[in-house]
């Protein structure tokens, strides 16, 4: 499994990463002696655009700290780092590290600068971030100019926060890299029978702590077996290191966790971490129909009309009939597409909660005014309508005051009957 090119008691694996063609590898200077059987190499790719603007900060010999705008990242620059003023720049960039990516990339520049001492270098994520895989399998990764993406060996991961560091005295492309990872090929919310495909994919942690190696490779049968923690919710399907998870018939809200087993024989996990033999990711298990808001606000209570083609649900929760909140769109068209929050007889929402009522059309000194948002249509087949519902929705008690409104992002999923 594993390719290794030796040259002055030095080693760098050749690999592939994921299906994605991201690496090349030079022979090192000084070498005498080729490999016996040489494997074709993947190319580098070229590294992602910039996103948004850079923190710039001018570093002298005293040191300081650089952090990104969004304080993911942080730099210490400990004193003769440097010998002179350095502009040290951080800005957030498209990953091309695909599916073990975890969380941002960040561009460190001035690119190529080597520091007289080690830089702290502290990258955060977020829980999301780190779906299917653990803060055991966590390294810092790096992308150089060329394109080759190398894990940073002397990674270390903090057991109760979410952020990985490493000391370094070089910058690159920069972001978090998952060495064991399950990935769901399709949805993550899942409504009756629907099914999606999961797999774990994982690459040799280094084996030599002084060595940062170029990614991978690629480790296939590091699965012993699959299983769901509650198994009367859904089914799976397994194929090694593969498997296709399937919903049941839910009548309401569920979350599930499918769990793969790991045969840590398989992959080297890296030395001086404790080991974890299994990933899992969760599951949404959505009911036939629902309307909710965020993630896990759900109205279980169901009205709905689709007169004259016109779209009207209402979603409510609490004991009927004294519903405590409820949720009301409706809009003048079932086609697939976005129509913007507008007159009654068109786009609306409505969102009743703790005695008070917000709505997307209100009236402000004698003038009819709409909030931002919109309802978008996505799916309307097979008898289901889908969609989503984005924007702020005004309260009615004080409808000139822009600042008192409600976040009304959602989804709906209602059965379409004449």
């Amino acid at each position: 499994m594993k390719n290794f090119r030796k040259c002055n008691n030095l080693s760098v694996q050749s690999v592939k990463l994921i299906g994605l063609t991201l690496l090349t590898a030079a022979m090192l200077s000084g070498c005498k002696k080729k490999p016996d059987v040489q494997e074709p190499l993947p190319q580098p790719i070229e590294r992602g655009e910039v996103i948004g603007s850079p923190t710039v900060k001018t570093i002298g010999i005293n040191g300081g700290t650089v952090s990104s705008a969004d304080a993911n990242i942080k730099l210490v620059i400990p004193e003769g780092a440097v010998k002179s003023d350095v502009n040290i720049s951080v800005q957030e960039v498209e990953s091309t590290l695909g599916p073990l990516a975890v969380g941002k990339t960040y561009r460190l520049l001035p690119d190529g600068i080597k520091f007289e001492k080690d830089v702290d270098l502290t990258i955060n994520f977020t829980s999301d971030d780190m779906r299917g895989t653990a803060r055991e399998f966590l390294y810092l990764a790096y992308q150089d100019a060329k394109g080759d993406w190398y894990m940073a060996s002397k990674s270390t991961y903090n057991p109760y926060k979410n952020s990985v560091s490493v000391k370094t005295k070089h910058f690159s492309d920069w972001t978090t890299l998952a060495q064991v990872r399950m990935v769901i090929d399709g949805p993550d919310e899942l409504t009756v029978k629907e099914s999606t495909k999961v797999s774990v994919i994982a690459i040799d942690a280094p084996s030599d702590p002084s060595i940062d190696d170029l990614l991978g490779p690629e480790t296939s049968g590091i699965v012993k077996r699959w299983s769901s923690i509650m198994p009367e919710l859904g089914t799976l399907s397994t194929n090694g290191d593969n498997a296709t998870y399937t919903a049941p018939s839910p009548h309401r809200h569920f979350g599930s966790s499918i769990t793969a087993h790991l045969d840590l024989s398989k992959v080297n996990t890296g030395p001086g971490r404790p080991e974890r033999d299994f990933v899992d990711h969760s599951v949404v298990l959505l009911p036939d129909e629902y309307i909710r808001l965020g993630k896990v606000d759900f109205f279980p209570y169901i009205e709905k009309s689709f007169n004259n083609s016109e779209l009207y649900v209402i979603g409510r929760t609490g004991v009927p009939p004294n519903y405590s909140r409820s949720f009301r769109l409706s809009n003048s068209k079932q086609a697939v597409g976005e129509y913007k929050f507008g007159k009654f007889e068109d786009t609306y929402v409505r969102y009743f909660a703790n005695g008070a009522n917000y709505y997307s059309i209100y009236t402000c000194q004698s003038e009819e005014k709409y909030s931002a948002g919109s309802i978008v249509i996505t799916k309307n087949a097979n008898g289901y309508i889908e969609g989503k519902i984005k924007g702020v929705a005004q309260y009615t008690g004080t409808p000139c005051d822009a600042t008192q409104t409600e976040s009304v992002n959602g989804s709906f999923r209602v059965k379409i009957e004449e």
